[in-house]
């Protein structure tokens, strides 16, 4: 069975490696929880010297190391949004990251954005914990539009921005 009828989408991940080498992006994230699947699409990356990330946002935590195991090739993009209630979880992960999205998030109720520092990521702890791994890849400070637009995007675009600026 060839890996173009077990993962129809490889092709297009194919095709999106070779314009991201092209455009020298080092690292491509998906959400995939299928080892078999993973496998396939690390091939791909591999093929045109990409790192392959998988996005740490929804489904059992755990699961991750598990995947890791399973497809040595493959790290995280950590978005800790979704990792704040379980900080140990979070750390032990590091090591495996690529790249890390950022937003400020409540462990209770169902605020998983919130005004920077209205939440409880603790923004020192994940950058002094990384600068302890030599993480020397990309922060993206991961403010989302939501429909509501109780939050200024703009304003706590900048406001994160600031303080990442002021931890490193």
């Amino acid at each position: 069975q060839s890996a173009r009828s077990r993962v129809p989408h490889a092709v297009h991940v194919l095709r999106c490696c070779r314009l991201a080498r092209l455009l020298s992006v080092p690292a491509i994230a998906l959400r995939s929880h299928d080892v078999a699947t993973l496998q396939i699409l690390d091939r791909c990356c591999v093929a045109e010297g990409l790192l392959l990330a998988i996005e740490t946002d929804g489904g059992d935590p755990a699961v991750f190391h598990d995947l890791l195991k399973a497809v040595p090739g493959v790290k995280l993009t950590l978005d800790p949004s979704y990792l704040v209630a379980n900080l140990p979880l979070m750390e032990s992960l590091m090591p495996h990251v690529v790249h890390v999205r950022l937003r400020d998030t409540a462990k209770s109720g169902d605020q998983f954005q919130v005004c920077v520092g209205q939440g409880d990521i603790d923004f020192g702890k994940i950058i002094s914990h990384l600068e302890r791994l030599d993480y020397d890849r990309a922060l993206t400070v991961d403010i989302r539009d939501v429909a509501d637009g109780a939050i200024s995007v703009d304003a706590e675009v900048r406001k994160l921005k600031y303080l990442l600026e002021s931890l490193i």
